[in-house]
């Protein structure tokens, strides 16, 4: 029998079961982080209380294994990329608070890696600008198509720019190789500023597309989505090589109250539609048993 060795690239490269594997993570993950945001502005309307760990919201989806670690930042602590919340250092959270949620589940089937960002109160004009300069970046990642061979470093740009207009930026990459069913932060493939890191980002790969802005002593912002680099569809194949683009597989509602409109194109404002539209129609039949989750779902997916 002959045997042949598998390389790392071979590895990180999805096979198509493990894609329809880890979309199934993701829809079990996308049952169990919204039971969460959308318990705690219930709590907060009437007495503020610290925010750290969900494990009961995780725990409770059918096939968990084990949460990816947590990282939840409630004001000044959101500005902290990677905060855990631990006694003597957490914030309560309240009506004034910008809190930032990084989590995820390790299911049986695939991984999961999430942020959203939410105010449970009136935003400043500041926050939302902000948040809103992270959203064009996301989008214009998303949007991304580009010819086999490319790094990631090719594109990181796209997600910065908004930010750089303003005179922004942030500290870390915009996207981390996940695993199939293993490592959240997985290799050799990345998005970043990092001169060294040449792996072309090919099909079958995921990666998360994340950035954010972090304003020290006050807020932290970050929006996280998982993708699939695919094969585009395009009209032309330039020297005959393959162009790529990308899947979204999170499908987790973005708070509308957070985002200035009137700074978004048109084209980012339909993007933003549409991806709501379509975590409505791929999430809700999986609430049905849960009419306040699907509530909540439903409140948060409606058009700019």
């Amino acid at each position: 029998m002959q045997v042949h060795s598998l390389s790392v690239i071979d590895i990180m490269m999805s096979q198509p079961c493990e894609i329809t594997k880890s979309v199934a993570a993701v829809f079990r993950n996308v049952v169990a982080v919204p039971r969460y945001v959308g318990a705690v502005p219930r709590d907060v309307v009437a007495v503020p209380r610290h925010v750290g760990a969900v494990p009961r919201y995780v725990v409770a989806v059918p096939r968990y294994v084990v949460a990816v670690p947590r990282y939840v930042g409630a004001g000044g602590n959101g500005a902290i990329i990677h905060y855990r919340a631990e006694k003597g250092s957490c914030k309560k959270v309240d009506k004034d608070t910008l809190l930032l949620l990084d989590s995820g589940g390790q299911y049986d089937c695939g991984t999961t890696d999430v942020t959203r960002t939410m105010h449970f109160g009136t935003p400043t004009d500041h926050q939302k600008m902000c948040f809103t300069r992270v959203l064009q970046g996301h989008i214009g990642l998303d949007q991304a198509i580009f010819p086999e061979g490319t790094p990631g470093l090719a594109l990181d740009t796209l997600a910065r720019a908004p930010l750089w207009s303003l005179g922004l930026n942030y500290r870390h990459g915009t996207g981390h190789g996940v695993g199939a069913a293993l490592n959240v932060h997985e290799g050799p493939h990345s998005i970043s500023t990092r001169l060294w890191v040449t792996q072309p980002l090919m099909a079958g790969m995921i990666v998360s597309n994340e950035p954010g802005y972090y304003e020290d002593n006050a807020f932290g912002i970050r929006i996280e989505n998982l993708l699939h680099i695919r094969e585009a569809d395009t009209p032309f194949k330039f020297g005959d090589q393959s162009y790529f683009g990308f899947e979204r597989l999170t499908m987790i509602p973005l708070q509308r109250k957070m985002i200035l409109t009137d700074v978004l194109s048109e084209k980012e404002i339909q993007w933003v539609n549409s991806y709501h539209k379509e975590v409505w129609e791929k999430a809700s039949p999986r609430m049905q048993h849960d009419k306040d989750l699907l509530a909540w779902v439903r409140k948060n997916t409606q058009p700019l």
